[in-house]
């Protein structure tokens, strides 16, 4: 028989220990995605996903980099949403309005919110005329990454 505080206290080792392997890789990915360390200790908490693709969305690229999104969100415990920065995104095609569609209906169809930020404003108005029901425009209204994750926070 256990002492009444020991299972609690195990729990909180083994969640330490969990938290003690994931910090580093969590501040490293927002190194490599070009965020500060703080978005990758904010998101790993919050169990959100923050991703920049390296280079701007276009035909080419679309399907590779949402199925890298989608096989890094599957690593997370419980996701609780995604952010996606679109910082090197000015224009987007139609393939990569295609696959942007599809991968926000997925995400809805899981039940993880999505939240674009640092859209530019022609990709903005693209959206909206598109008026795809996955992506409404509070989806893509946050500036920043910042806002973006406030958006998902206030949302959940």
């Amino acid at each position: 028989m256990r002492a009444p505080g020991l299972p609690a206290l195990a729990d909180w080792g083994a969640g330490l220990s969990i938290a003690g392997l994931l910090l580093p890789e969590a501040v490293a990915y927002s190194g490599i995605a070009g965020l500060p360390p703080q978005a990758g200790v904010i998101a790993l908490f919050a169990g959100l996903l923050i991703a920049r693709p390296e280079a701007p969305l276009f035909f080419g690229n679309a399907d590779p980099v949402f199925a890298a999104i989608r096989e890094r969100l599957q690593s997370l415990p419980s996701p609780r949403g995604v952010v996606l920065s679109l910082e090197d995104s000015a224009d987007l095609d139609a393939t990569s309005v295609e696959a942007l569609c599809d991968f926000a209906a997925q995400l809805r169809q899981l039940g993880v919110p999505l939240a674009l930020a640092c859209v530019k404003d022609p990709v903005r108005d693209l959206l909206a005329r598109v008026g795809n029901p996955a992506l409404p425009p509070a989806s893509y209204a946050g500036w920043s990454v910042d806002d973006a994750v406030r958006q998902l926070q206030i949302a959940a």
